[in-house]
């Protein structure tokens, strides 16, 4: 007989939801009335196991819920959620700091090109450049009858640049070009001599893997001194 007072007292309530006010209220007012009836019917003693057991059932009939709330944080049933990081949140960092580490590496590659470009262009123009201030040092005389008196440095044709030693001397570098030197005599518009150099890689090597022009051309013309 108790446990059927005790079962019409507490009304069902919805598995897995949170519970009303009313609803509590009514519980326990439904737990209270089971415990007044066992005290009228067996004793007081017998009343205050009745109530405990009222007590129990209703919390038992309220855990579901909390372990709803509980679960929907997104932790095991019954627990909160302990801190950390998900998979996908791991994943997501994952992407986000591998872009930011290309576009870096992008960066510094397209740095490194334009940095070994400026380098090999700065030194095929100082290349072709010498000869030229040479010749203008000895004057258009002097250089028209170059061919009987050349200068081993500075030999007419296609040559390729040589090592130098002592106190003139090009870096490693500069023999990974070879230089091209053209005089033309010319009358007009003043008589003179049309110095023209042209420096480019030598073959498959490093200066034309980096150097994007093809070859530096550099020209100029020695009109004789007047009188």
């Amino acid at each position: 007989m108790r446990k059927e007072s005790l079962a019409t007292a507490l009304p069902p309530m919805r598995l897995g939801g949170r519970p009303c006010r009313a609803c509590a209220d009514q519980e326990w007012q439904g737990v209270r009335r089971v415990g007044a009836e066992g005290q009228t019917a067996s004793g007081a003693g017998h009343g205050r196991a009745s109530a405990f057991v009222g007590k129990v059932g209703l919390a038992w009939r309220l855990w579901p819920a909390g372990r709803a709330r509980g679960g929907k944080r997104g932790g095991a049933p019954g627990h909160a959620r302990r801190g950390g990081f998900t998979l996908v949140e791991v994943l997501i960092s994952m992407m986000i700091l591998s872009l930011v580490l290309l576009g870096a590496l992008v960066m510094v590659s397209r740095s490194r090109v334009g940095a070994m470009d400026a380098w090999f262009e700065f030194l095929a123009v100082q290349l072709a450049l010498e000869p030229i201030e040479v010749f203008r040092g000895f004057g258009a005389t002097w250089v028209k009858d170059y061919r009987a008196h050349p200068l081993p440095e500075f030999p007419l044709g296609v040559t390729a640049i040589e090592p130098r030693r002592g106190a003139l001397h090009w870096p490693a570098d500069a023999t990974l070009f070879e230089r091209e030197i053209t005089l033309t005599p010319v009358e007009e518009p003043v008589p003179g001599v049309l110095v023209e150099v042209r420096v480019r890689p030598r073959g498959a090597t490093r200066a034309q893997v980096w150097l994007r022009r093809e070859e530096v051309v550099m020209s100029a013309l020695l009109v004789e001194q007047p009188r």
